[in-house]
């Protein structure tokens, strides 16, 4: 996989200024390589032309770039509400679009993904929601159709599914951080 090379040296600025401009905190982090691979392991089959993936919170967008261009899934979307990591993505696509001839299949959007109207067409989605209430997990959860597969690192995504097994990913923050795979 060539790509990853050139995708995983993109790197977000640290957010501190952020931090300080607004007083509050802000936290980002996320999938290594080596998690994307372990994340697909745990979804438990093969992506292919009929599937699309969604993070949501896709921050720099390198795990949509990476699923689109290590499976077959037929789209890799991501949802971003802040407008720096967006940019990020967008900046990130463009660069490395020598790698790939359909790029209307890689899609980042920014905004609330409460307002997105293309949720139900995911049938595998990564939610990187540990800081998110319960509230709203339940509403991105409500927008998504029965079978979607849920990659979450929520032990108790939502009130309306159960989480399965802990599964370690490695991400940014932690070698072995714990995620979790939910059927909706």
């Amino acid at each position: 996989m060539q790509h990853r090379n050139r995708l995983y040296r993109y790197n977000l600025p640290k957010e501190d200024f952020l931090n300080k401009k607004y007083d509050v905190k802000l936290a980002y982090g996320e999938l290594t390589e080596n998690g994307v691979d372990q994340m697909l392991r745990i979804v438990g089959r093969e992506l292919g032309r009929t599937d699309v993936f969604l993070d949501v919170g896709s921050g720099a967008g390198k795990v949509v770039i990476d699923v689109y261009l290590s499976t077959d899934v037929k789209k890799a979307i991501g949802v971003e509400i802040m407008k720096h990591r967006y940019d990020m993505s967008v900046y990130i696509k463009g660069a490395l679009s020598r790698l790939y001839t359909d790029e209307e299949n890689i899609v980042f959007h920014y905004g609330n993904i409460l307002e997105m109207d293309f949720v139900e067409d995911a049938t595998v989605v990564l939610m990187d929601c540990i800081t998110w209430d319960h509230e709203l997990c339940d509403k991105i959860i409500a927008m998504m159709k029965p079978g979607t597969i849920v990659i979450h690192n929520k032990k108790n995504l939502a009130l309306s599914i159960n989480s399965t097994v802990e599964h370690d990913i490695e991400t940014t923050w932690n070698k072995k951080a714990k995620f979790y795979k939910s059927i909706v």
